[in-house]
């Protein structure tokens, strides 16, 4: 035992050093690596998650009570509103400011609402949400959904005159587009217009 202290005091320092951390550095290795299998399963575990696969807890009556009350209390006038299977179709009759703050609530109204398609009278809209699935939603994106919806509101019909319209400040042929919307349809007193799945309905612009 003796020429055994007697050695490791003729070590140099470096390696007295070297023989007190090298045990150290093994636990830590050893702790590091149990510690990343762990982080690996976890990761694994939270990246088995399906969104698709959640599903809404709420019930479909308690959603359009919700709707009802919302309507209710901003003095929003409800024409209909329908289920149609994971969908919900409602027509109402409001002012510009009224009828997008609805479309608003429907729109967050929780993580699986998603307006499928609107269509704008001059006082009137009607719109299906559908909550079919999970959706992932941001700030920015609602900024822009409302922006949106903003300018489909704003379309003035004043003349019909043949295939002739004449929209907000210029004529317009069947086929053009006004701001992104095509002209589909020119009947005696209205025009639809349309982008994708989403149409709004002019009719003529009567001056206060």
């Amino acid at each position: 035992m003796k020429s055994i202290e007697d050695k490791f005091e003729l070590l140099s320092l470096r390696l007295k050093i070297e023989f007190f951390l090298f045990p150290l550095i093994v636990l830590f290795l050893i702790s590091y690596s149990l510690y990343d299998k762990e982080v690996v399963k976890e990761e694994k575990r939270v990246k088995k998650v399906d969104l698709n696969s959640l599903k809404m807890k709420d019930d479909f009556v308690k959603i359009l009570k919700e709707i009802e009350s919302f309507s209710n209390k901003n003095h929003i006038k409800l024409q209909s509103i329908k289920k149609e299977d994971k969908n919900i179709k409602i027509t109402l009759f409001s002012d510009i400011e009224k009828r997008l703050k609805f479309l608003v609530f429907l729109e967050t109204f929780n993580a699986f609402s998603k307006i499928e398609s609107l269509e704008f009278l001059n006082e009137g809209l009607t719109v299906q949400v559908s909550f079919n699935r999970f959706y992932k939603k941001s700030l920015n994106d609602l900024r822009n959904f409302v922006e949106k919806k903003k300018k489909k509101v704003l379309f003035k019909l004043y003349a019909i005159v043949g295939e002739n319209v004449f929209i907000n400040s210029g004529w317009f042929k069947k086929g053009e587009t006004v701001d992104s919307y095509k002209i589909v349809d020119i009947k005696r007193k209205e025009v639809i217009l349309q982008k994708e799945k989403e149409k709004i309905k002019l009719k003529l612009h009567k001056d206060e």
